[in-house]
């Protein structure tokens, strides 16, 4: 009896093909849901102090404390949540157009982090872990 040997060859253009058509709506979902938390998580209760909110908004608002995600005071940041956009076949991105929302995900010398990006990327992380992967 001889051994048979079989060679299989593959068009990588039709295989990239098929996989990236499979992969975007998967990809986008994913960025969606990422930024639908970070959004959520402006929403969620606040532990910090209270302010008057500066003109022309009028009113009380508690700020975030140190490991909360940002309160929502102006809405600046809450509005400036960008949609996700490939800029490559399989590469989403998604810009938050503040010039503050580094500081306040990061902290700065003179105040804790405020994080809103990494909960989610954890989140989402979590989720691939446990085998929910698909549509979000």
């Amino acid at each position: 009896l001889m051994p048979s040997s079989y060679t299989v060859l593959l068009n990588n253009d039709l295989f990239r093909a098929a996989i990236t058509q499979q992969a975007r709506p998967i990809l986008m979902d994913i960025a969606e849901y990422e930024r639908a938390l970070e959004i959520r998580s402006f929403g969620l209760p606040k532990s910090g102090r209270t302010y008057y909110r500066p003109r022309p908004a009028r009113g009380k608002y508690v700020a975030s404390a140190p490991g909360q995600a940002p309160a929502i005071r102006s809405g600046n940041l809450f509005r400036n949540q960008g949609r996700p956009r490939f800029i490559a076949p399989l590469t989403v991105e998604r810009v938050i157009n503040t010039e503050y929302a580094e500081y306040l995900e990061q902290g700065t010398k003179r105040m804790a982090p405020r994080p809103f990006v990494r909960p989610a990327v954890e989140t989402v992380k979590e989720r691939f872990k446990a085998g929910q992967l698909g549509r979000f």
